[in-house]
């Protein structure tokens, strides 16, 4: 089963060695930690967001 993340760089829930030790986990191209975006990825980085799903899903 795959897993995939998104996270906001500004959430502030996770550092950055966290989310690269997450990362080493479930694989390199599964996690995304965008700029510019808080706990609400969808909403802060819509765009970026859909992208993101359609390229892990199709």
């Amino acid at each position: 089963m795959k897993i995939f993340g998104l996270y906001g760089q500004e959430d502030g829930l996770y550092s950055a060695e966290q989310m690269a030790a997450l990362q080493k986990i479930i694989g390199e191209n599964q996690l995304k930690y965008l700029e510019n975006c808080s706990h609400s990825v969808y909403v802060d980085q819509q765009t970026t967001f859909i992208e993101q799903l359609k390229a892990w899903l199709y």
